[in-house]
């Protein structure tokens, strides 16, 4: 790492108005240290030139979205804030577009599949990056170094003209939405005497796979199409397994981590993968995808000199796919109604987004350096996803990344006591993820007997001590756990996502995807034996793939908001499991659709459902539960679990009656008879249908007041003002700045929790 230059002390909010000024230390919370040689900045100039670059990124981020449906009062404040951060043309073309779909075309892509844009000219002869890009040998060698990270091609692409042709020349493109992937000029040709007219070698050619165009107009089956289309991908792929070493992966439909691992074992050649914005893979998707780089080392010989260690020896004989992942970043709707724009998910989460992505980052971090991925450079496509999410001011990101980097670096330099390297790792690294003027709040008392203790250390130090998490197993710093300290807040983010992330009908695509991986050795499998796979489950899959285009269709085109009282609840695939159904029939019932919406733009946007608890009277009420019986028994049909139901309160009805005997099993012949009756009989077939529907609701009741508690521990955990999360449309107020604004909307909510006992 270069050494940094040397500097003052910076004090950001000095670099600009209306930042974050860190209150005195009272002894209760830690603030940042800014008197630092910020290590991650790689020896920039950091007064002058990079921190100002990084501020104005993060105040610009900050400026409030011109939605279709802005108000004239919303965009006269809107106006306000652009004039003052002297942005007015950016105002104007986000007022001209406002109306237009936002565009998230690759630009690499779009450059490609555009034959004006990057014509060869002679306007800038005398550059020394053309004359070397112009030296063909040179110029592979360049792009290798450049790849898998898609920031740097693209900004290498956007250099100039001439080195956009270059770059274009080297990018082989295919369009996802067309379905249509040429492989004839990269096959192995041969005449009718056997003799070679064209090679299948391996191409240094980078393989763009992107939608380019949009979808075409036809039938309302979205997801079918895409379906198809990853099946044609997959069929292409298996004729050209050897063919290229770089690809390129974006905005790709029903991809995620067991495809790519499965893309891994059918591409032996396959050195560079970059993955970008595809909808199943957000970040907690990340430490699955270095598990299978891990996994599947590429051999290479030469070196045979043994190292110090076995691990050594091992690394010297491996190298490993190399990885650039930028995870898909949730907007949000583009509404002014929405509820915020988190990055990290669709819904508003009941986590700090700062404290859950950087205990992932931590945990990632040692198999990411053993493998050689990239996570913390400007280059990484995972840093340049985090530093966009909301936080408590617009440095957080970069003073944490800097607390990580640096403590790495003190420990290998091994010039300072480990000790207190520790220490100021442990007190900066909570007052970057949680902000300098903000102090955690006590919680309830209600809550205050069902925490642990913090033994051995006051509670005023608690970010000071260390905690092994139960499910992954990673000792983060108490400051990245909730008060409960059952699990960090990494795995809360992704159990989070894996229950409660819906947008864009991602849980009907999941289950899809796994009708179509049933019976592989996932570990094991190749996308030859995918393909073959699917002539025996693709009858399921495709019911699962045309029951979320059913539900896409009747929210776009068919829905009828005349009903409220009567909440439409959409079926979930019969593959789902049956907490997740759980919560989505809870989602629908605190928030029901008002309106027609598009959910391939990810659908309606919601607060957690488990917010608030039940009444008591609602525990044990079998007529209580998320769903409606009038729409439970429009999709009702009678299925194996309907007999299981059915079977089990029959029985204890005629137990309960004493009529000829009790009944111990349902073995019984009893039961078998009353079943086969029961199959033919409308009025039997009515109450199966009411029996199924209480012991669903029984079922939904048990898992909300399961997950409430868990919410309940998250959501004052924020330990936000309000206990609002992080968002980009709404910064959190700094006591210092906003004391008036920032005592006024803690007075409300304090009032807003008495008539709930808090």
């Amino acid at each position: 790492m270069a050494t940094p230059v040397e500097f003052n002390m910076v004090l950001p909010w000095e670099l600009g108005e209306n930042l974050e000024h860190p209150i005195p230390f009272r002894g209760e919370a830690h603030t940042y240290n800014y008197d630092r040689q910020w290590l991650s900045l790689r020896g920039k100039n950091v007064k002058k030139k990079e921190l100002l670059r990084l501020l104005k990124l993060g105040q610009r981020a900050q400026l409030p979205h011109l939605f279709p449906d802005s108000t004239p009062e919303d965009l006269k404040i809107a106006k306000m804030k652009y004039g003052k951060a002297g942005l007015m043309e950016l105002y104007n073309y986000r007022l001209a577009y406002r109306n237009a779909p936002i565009s998230t075309k690759l630009f690499i892509a779009s450059a490609l599949a555009n034959t004006t844009m990057c014509e060869m000219s002679d306007d800038n002869p005398g550059s020394i990056l053309v004359r070397l890009l112009r030296i063909p040998e040179l110029g592979v060698q360049i792009l290798d170094y450049v790849v898998p990270s898609i920031g740097d091609l693209t900004a290498l692409a956007m250099s100039c003209r001439e080195v956009c042709f270059f770059v274009r020349q080297h990018l082989e493109l295919w369009d996802f939405h067309s379905g249509k992937f040429n492989t004839d000029c990269f096959e192995e040709k041969h005449d009718l005497h056997g003799h070679l007219l064209q090679s299948g070698g391996v191409r240094s050619d980078i393989l763009v796979i992107t939608p380019i165009t949009d979808l075409p107009a036809g039938p309302q089956t979205p997801h079918q199409a895409d379906f198809e289309n990853m099946r044609l991908l997959c069929d292409t792929i298996i004729q050209i397994p050897k063919s290229f070493k770089t690809i390129v992966i974006d905005q790709i439909s029903y991809f995620e981590s067991k495809m790519f691992e499965m893309m891994v074992h059918s591409m032996p050649n396959l050195d560079s993968v970059t993955i970008s914005r595809c909808k199943l893979l957000d970040v907690t998707k990340l430490p699955a995808l270095l598990d299978v780089v891990h996994r599947h080392p590429r051999p290479m010989g030469g070196n045979t000199e043994k190292g110090k260690n076995k691990e050594e020896d091992d690394k010297a004989l491996k190298k490993f796919i190399r990885l650039d992942f930028f995870p898909f970043f949730f907007r949000g709707p583009n509404s002014a109604n929405r509820l915020g724009s988190y990055g990290i998910t669709y819904n508003e989460p009941t986590f700090p987004t700062p404290k859950a992505v950087f205990a992932l980052i931590m945990r990632c971090m040692p198999v990411a350096t053993y493998v050689g991925m990239d996570l913390l450079s400007d280059s990484s496509s995972v840093w340049n996803f985090v530093r966009q999410l909301p936080g408590p001011d617009v440095l957080w990101a970069v003073k944490a990344r800097d607390v990580l980097i640096t403590r790495d670096h003190d420990l290998a330099e091994g010039k300072k006591n480990p000790q207190d390297i520790y220490r100021a790792f442990e007190n900066d690294l909570m007052a970057a993820l949680s902000g300098d003027n903000h102090r955690p709040h006590d919680p309830p008392e209600r809550m205050m007997v069902r925490l642990p203790p913090i033994k051995g250390l006051d509670q005023s130090r608690f970010w000071r001590s260390k905690l092994r998490c139960r499910l992954c197993r990673f000792v983060h710093p108490l400051s990245l756990f909730p008060l409960a300290r059952d699990e960090c807040w990494a795995c809360k983010l992704s159990q989070f996502n894996l229950d409660m992330e819906d947008s864009h009908l991602r849980h009907w695509q999941l289950p899809a995807l796994s009708r179509w991986f049933q019976g592989l050795d996932l570990r094991k499998a190749t996308i030859q034996e995918l393909l073959a796979n699917g002539v025996n489950n693709m009858e399921e899959t495709m019911r699962d793939v045309r029951l979320a285009d059913h539900v896409w269709n009747y929210f776009m085109n068919h829905f009828v908001p005349d009903d409220f009282n009567q909440p439409f609840c959409p079926p979930p695939p019969q593959g789902m499991p049956w907490e997740l159904a759980a919560m989505c029939r809870w989602r629908w019932y605190r928030s029901p659709a008002k309106e027609r919406f598009d959910y391939r733009q990810g659908g309606p946007q919601r607060e957690d459902p488990c917010k608030r608890p039940l009444l008591a009277s609602q525990h044990n009420d079998p007529s209580f539960g998320a769903e409606t019986e009038q729409n439970f028994s429009h999709r009702w049909q009678w299925t194996a679990h309907t007999t299981n139901v059915y079977a089990s309160y029959w029985i204890k009805l005629y137990n309960y009656n004493l009529a000829f005997g009790y009944i111990h099993s349902t073995d019984d012949e009893r039961v078998r008879v009353q079943l086969r009756l029961a199959r033919t009989s409308p009025q039997e077939r009515v109450r199966a249908c009411h029996w199924e529907h209480q012991w669903q609701n029984r079922e939904d009741v048990q898992a909300y007041r399961a997950h409430q508690e868990d919410v309940e521990d998250c959501t004052y955990s924020l330990f936000t003002v309000n206990m609002t999360p992080f968002s980009l449309d709404r910064p959190l107020l700094d006591p210092m700045l906003h004391r008036e604004a920032y005592k006024q909307l803690k007075t409300e909510f304090m009032f807003s929790l008495r008539p709930t006992g808090l």
